[in-house]
């Protein structure tokens, strides 16, 4: 009889462990590498388009899109290293605040994303999310600035009164409200440094193109299939 209750109790034990694996919450992700992830990219005929320029070398297209609304997949290009990576296959996204990227070293690349116009109020899914690279753009993680402000839920609209700049090895995110900022050394996760009133604090430094916004022609759009 107990080697009966013994043999049970390891057989349950052994479902739960191989069918009812629970994935961990993860801070920062590589690319692609969330757990359970469903999504299947669908490829548009549409033309590539340059959506932000650090440089006439380095730069990010929008390609294979519905639409600058809608799906479609993000790559960081750079011609002069050879590098061509892929860094989301879901949107362009709708993040519509100031961009700076100025930073001294070619290994840190950062990229923004918010939700796009179409989503509403997006009451559960609002968030703003960071793309960075330090490894100049060969690969990606992510993750949300959640400390700015006590959350990372940011509508579109939103948005439009923010500023991520990266300046040397740092990354300043503003609301207008706080200031958050992060630390990136070597291939370590982003290291928080600080949350400070306003806007202040943060260097004032162009990007090399000159470009402080991301932009997309949205009258360039997939053709609708026939019925």
């Amino acid at each position: 009889m107990k080697s009966q209750i013994i043999f049970a109790t390891t057989a349950i034990t052994l479902f739960f462990l191989l069918g009812c694996q629970i994935p961990g919450t993860m801070i920062a992700t590589s690319i692609g590498a969330m757990p359970g992830e469903q999504h299947v990219p669908k490829d548009y005929p549409t033309p590539p388009q340059r959506v932000y320029s650090i440089d006439e070398n380095r730069f990010f297209t929008f390609e294979k899109y519905e639409s600058c609304i809608g799906n479609g997949r993000v790559f960081y290009n750079d011609t002069k290293q050879n590098i061509r990576t892929e860094i989301t296959d879901f949107a362009l996204g709708g993040y519509a605040g100031k961009f700076h990227h100025a930073s001294s070293t070619d290994k840190l690349i950062v990229f923004p994303k918010a939700p796009a116009p179409n989503e509403g109020t997006c009451r559960k899914s609002c968030s703003l999310m960071i793309y960075y690279s330090t490894d100049g753009g060969r690969t990606f993680k992510n993750f949300h600035p959640w400390s700015l402000s006590g959350t990372y839920r940011k509508a579109h609209e939103e948005t439009k009164a923010m500023a991520v700049t990266v300046a040397e090895k740092e990354l300043f995110v503003t609301d207008g409200i706080q200031t958050s900022s992060w630390k990136f050394e070597s291939a370590r996760e982003p290291d928080f440094r600080r949350v400070q009133s306003g806007p202040s604090g943060i260097p004032i430094v162009p990007t090399p193109s000159g470009q402080d916004h991301i932009t997309c022609n949205n009258s360039i759009r997939a053709k609708k299939e026939a019925e």
